[in-house]
C-alpha cells in the first residue's frame, strides 16, 4: 500500500470534508518527514514508506479515531449561560414594562420578538463557516465601511449620535480579526496597513462626532494591534510595539494640531459642555439629572427585594441603566449574581479563543472577547462605580440585558460567532483557508520530491 492510498483509506471514515483537508495535511507533513527520517537511517524510499505505514497502523481503525476527533463541537457551558441571560433578560424588561411607563406601545412583547430574532441569528452564525472572515476580510471591511457612510449621511439621528453607528463600529472588530491574519506575513508593512485600515471606524466615528463609539472602539483596536504584535504576527516585538504606541500618540496629536492651525472644530458646543460638567461638581446640572436620580436608586438598594419609587424617575433605565434597575428592584445580591454571571461569559469567551489552535479563530475568538468586555466594562463603572462616566460615553449597552433590537441582536450575533469558532476548532488549520498552490507547481515539487529520494 502506499502512503497516498493510505490517506485515502483514512479520509474514508471521516464524514466532515474540513477535518478530511486538515487531516490530509497532517498525514502527509507526518509520512514526509517519518519516511525521510528513515532514509537518513539508510532505508530505501520503498523501504521507509513501508515502514512508515507498518507503524501508522490500520488505516481503518486511525481514520475512526481522527473522526472521532476532529469532529464539530458545542461549547455546552456557554450555551447554558446565554440561555440564563436569555430567561433573565425577559423577565427583567417584563418587570420594566410594568413598573415604568415606557411610550413603545406592547414593549415586553416586543422586547421578547428581539430576542427570539437574535436566537435565530446566533443559529445561524454557529453554523456558518467564520473562515470567511479570514478569506474576504477586505471585501467585508469594505462593504461595512459603505455601510458606515450611508448611515452617517441617510441614518437616523437620536437624541445623542446617528443611531445605527456604535453597532455598526463594533461589527469591524470581528472583521478586524481577518485583516490582521491576512496582513501578519508583511512584516512591519503589515503592521503598519493594519493600523491605517483598522482606523477606518475611528475616522467614521469622528464624522459621526461620537466620543463614546471612538472611546469604545479604540480600546478593542490598541488592544488586538498589540496582542498581535506580542504574538510576533509582524516580526520584532518591540518595534512593533514601539510602531504601534508612535502612532497612538503621533497620529492623533497631529490630527489635532492640524484642526487648531485650520480652525476646525473637533467638537460640538453640545460636546464640550458634557465635558465640562464631567469635571465640575455642580450636582444641579441638567447633565446630571439621569446619573444623580440612578445613584439615589443604587444607595438606597437593599440586600434583599427593593423599590421602585426612585428608579422608575431615571429616563432610559431600560437600555442605559438597566444594572441599577437590577440592584434596585430585585436587591444587591440578586445584583451581584447578575454581574458574576457576566464575567463568567467573559471568562468562557476567553477560554475559547485561548485554546484555538489557528490563528485566525484565536484572533476571531479575542475579538469576540474583547466587545463583551469592553462593553461591559464601561457600562458597569458608569452604572455601579462613576455614574457620570456617561457623560462621556453616552452610548452604551450591557450585553443581552440592556434592551433595544440593536444591543440584544448584536449580542446574540457575536455569541454565534463565538460558537462557531469553537465548533470549528478541531476542524480548522490555518492551512484550510489560505490559498493552494496551482496544480503545475505542486506537481512540480512532487517531481523534485521523488528525484531527490531516488
Amino acid at each position: 500500500m502506499a502512503w497516498s492510498d493510505y490517506i485515502t483509506t483514512v479520509k474514508e471514515q471521516i464524514r466532515n470534508n474540513k477535518a478530511k483537508l486538515l487531516i490530509e495535511d497532517e498525514l502527509k507533513d507526518h509520512f514526509e518527514e517519518q519516511i525521510k527520517a528513515f532514509q537518513e537511517d539508510g532505508l530505501s524510499y520503498a523501504k521507509a514508506e513501508e515502514k512508515t505505514i507498518l507503524d501508522m497502523g490500520d488505516p481503518v481503525i486511525v481514520g475512526t479515531e481522527f473522526n472521532r476527533i476532529h469532529r464539530p463541537k458545542l461549547e455546552k457551558k456557554l450555551l447554558i449561560t446565554v440561555i440564563l441571560f436569555s430567561a433573565i433578560s425577559l423577565f427583567v424588561q417584563f418587570v420594566v414594562g410594568s413598573v415604568i411607563d415606557l411610550a413603545t406601545p406592547n414593549y415586553f412583547h416586543t422586547q421578547a420578538v428581539y430576542i427570539l430574532i437574535g436566537i435565530g441569528v446566533m443559529v445561524f452564525i454557529y453554523y456558518m463557516d467564520y473562515t470567511v472572515i479570514g478569506r474576504y476580510p477586505f471585501l467585508l471591511w469594505g462593504i461595512l465601511t459603505v455601510l458606515g457612510l450611508f448611515f452617517l449621511r441617510y441614518g437616523p439621528r437620536g437624541y445623542n449620535g446617528f443611531v445605527h453607528l456604535y453597532t455598526i463600529t463594533l461589527l469591524f472588530v470581528p472583521i478586524f480579526a481577518g485583516i490582521l491574519y491576512r496582513l501578519r506575513n508583511l512584516k512591519l508593512t503589515g503592521l503598519i496597513l493594519s493600523g491605517v485600515i483598522g482606523a477606518i471606524p475611528i475616522l467614521l466615528a469622528l464624522l459621526g462626532k461620537s466620543i463614546s463609539v471612538i472611546i469604545h472602539y479604540m480600546v478593542i483596536y490598541l488592544i488586538m494591534l498589540n496582542v498581535s504584535v506580542g504574538k510576533r504576527w509582524f516580526g520584532n516585538r518591540k518595534i512593533g510595539f514601539a510602531v504601534v504606541w508612535a502612532g497612538t500618540i503621533g497620529v492623533p496629536s497631529l490630527f489635532i494640531l492640524i484642526c487648531l492651525k485650520f480652525g476646525i472644530p473637533l467638537l460640538s458646543d453640545y460636546q464640550i459642555t458634557r465635558l465640562k460638567v464631567l469635571f465640575t461638581d455642580f450636582s444641579s446640572e441638567d447633565f446630571l439629572y439621569q446619573s444623580n436620580t440612578a445613584r439615589q436608586a443604587l444607595v438606597n438598594s437593599k440586600i434583599f427585594g427593593g423599590s421602585s419609587e426612585l428608579i422608575t424617575r431615571v429616563p432610559v433605565v431600560e437600555s442605559d441603566y438597566i444594572l441599577v434597575f437590577i440592584f434596585s428592584m430585585f436587591g444587591i445580591f440578586v445584583g451581584i449574581c447578575v454581574v458574576a454571571l457576566l464575567l463568567f461569559l467573559l471568562y468562557k469567551a476567553f477560554r475559547i479563543a485561548k485554546v484555538q489552535k489557528s490563528y485566525l479563530g484565536y484572533m476571531v475568538g479575542m475579538a469576540c472577547t474583547l466587545i463583551f468586555l469592553v462593553e461591559t466594562f464601561f457600562y458597569v463603572v458608569n452604572n455601579l462605580l462613576s455614574l457620570r462616566v456617561s457623560i462621556l460615553i453616552s452610548q452604551q449597552a450591557l450585553p443581552f440585558l440592556s434592551g433595544g433590537a440593536r444591543n440584544i441582536i448584536f449580542s446574540y450575533a457575536i455569541v454565534g460567532l463565538l460558537l462557531s469558532v469553537y465548533r470549528n476548532s478541531e476542524l480548522v488549520s490555518d492551512r484550510t483557508h489560505q490559498k493552494k498552490r496551482n496544480w503545475l507547481q505542486r506537481k512540480k515539487d512532487r517531481i523534485i520530491s521523488i528525484k531527490v529520494n531516488n
